[in-house]
This record gives structure tokens, C-alpha cells and sequence, in this order.
């Protein structure tokens, strides 16, 4: 295996989701760490440290590194939605529904956006308000060209009304690797 360039934040970043999602919630800390010494203001590796706040029970420094990484990038609806998941934990459903409604109009193709707000919705105290309905084909990602796949996975249709999700259809297209 190559060794981890030291200077590369990415790396560092990377490093950290991959201890996260292997249950190593220390090590992931320190890699990301190490990744925002090298570049304070990088978006992606604090949402990711938030992640680790979760798992390490912090939820003040959890919502802090998502405040920071939402005012670095106001653009991103996946921050806002990290951000809207750490405010529902904390009780505060208000502050959650209006991230969660402020996502799908930074990108309305970001379907996690509708789910998360739909799923926090239907469990929140705070009543809803009439939301539009959004509907539009989900198909997976292409593959990598020079990688011929085994088989595709299928096509869907989703509809979300008023933050319920509701699928209208599916069907499975699969090829045989050429």
C-alpha cells in the first residue's frame, strides 16, 4: 500500500470517512483533524468531522463545524441537510425544517434533500406547511467507462408531496458485460 501524502488534505479526509464508516471514531477524528490543519476552511471535511461528533456524542461541536461548513459553502443542500439532521437532534424541529426546506432550492435534482426532510417531517411537532410536489426519474450513476458491468440496477420515478416520499413506479434493466 502507498503511503498517505502528509500534505494532501484529501487524502486526510478520505482516511477519516473511511475510519468512520469502520466504526474507528477516534482514528476518524484525527485524520480529519490533521486534514483541516492543512486547509481551515475545506467544507467537505467538516461536514465529515460532524459525523464524528455524532458518533462521539458532542452535538455542540457537531453543530458548530456544520454552522462553519454551511457558511463556507451556502451553496451545498448536502450541508444543509447534515445541518438540519444535527438541529432536529437538538430539538430544535423550527431551525431543522427550514434547512431541510432550503436544500432542494439550492439543487432541486438532490433527492436526499426531499427525504430528509421528508422522514424529519412526519416525526416533527411543528406543523407542515403545504409543500410542492416534486417529481422526476432517478437512475443510477453510469458506470466507469473501460468497466464493463455484470448488470444495471433500475429506473424509479419519485414523487414527494408535502414531505412524504411515495414511489410511482420501478423496473430493472440489466445487460450482461459485453
Amino acid at each position: 500500500m502507498a503511503a498517505l501524502d502528509p500534505a494532501d488534505e484529501y487524502a486526510w479526509a478520505s482516511l477519516g470517512a473511511t475510519r468512520l464508516v469502520h466504526g474507528e471514531a477516534q482514528a476518524a477524528l484525527t485524520a480529519l483533524d490533521r486534514a483541516l490543519e492543512l486547509k481551515p476552511d475545506y467544507s467537505w471535511a467538516l461536514i465529515r468531522r460532524a459525523r464524528v461528533w455524532r458518533e462521539l456524542g458532542d452535538p455542540g461541536r457537531r453543530l458548530a463545524d456544520l454552522d462553519r461548513a454551511v457558511a463556507l459553502d451556502p451553496g451545498s443542500p448536502w450541508a444543509h441537510c447534515e445541518r438540519g439532521d444535527a438541529l432536529r437532534a437538538a430539538g430544535r424541529d423550527e431551525e431543522a425544517l427550514a434547512a431541510y426546506d432550503l436544500a432542494p432550492t439550492l439543487d432541486p435534482g438532490y433527492a436526499s434533500a426531499y427525504a430528509s426532510r421528508g422522514s424529519r417531517a412526519s416525526t416533527s411537532a411543528v406543523p407542515r406547511k403545504p409543500w410542492p410536489t416534486w417529481s422526476a426519474p432517478w437512475r443510477p450513476t453510469r458506470p466507469t467507462p473501460g468497466r464493463a458491468p455484470s448488470a444495471t440496477g433500475s429506473y424509479a420515478t419519485v414523487t414527494v408531496e408535502i414531505g412524504h416520499i411515495r414511489s410511482l413506479g420501478s423496473r430493472s434493466a440489466y445487460r450482461s458485460a459485453p
